[in-house]
């Protein structure tokens, strides 16, 4: 949801920041792309697809719909 909001909600409106850039980074070194969840077809998007150095790859993401719908909820 921070990089939709960063890379793509500032378009859509959505002001203000979900976190600082400092927690953002922070946040991405956390992920474990070893650790497979309900949903290979995610897993394997994000495997080839995150990069915990930049926000971009959100813009590639396969649930625009679905994130859009979670950081409307978050920002009201």
């Amino acid at each position: 949801m921070a990089a939709w909001l960063y890379e793509i909600g500032s378009r859509e409106g959505m002001t203000g920041e979900m976190m600082t850039d400092h927690q953002y980074d922070a946040e991405c070194l956390k992920i474990d792309l070893t650790v497979n969840t309900p949903r290979p077809d995610l897993d394997k998007w994000w495997r080839e697809n995150f990069d915990p150095c930049t926000g971009q790859w959100i813009h590639n993401h396969p649930e625009h719909d679905r994130l859009e719908e979670l950081c409307r909820k978050y920002h009201r």
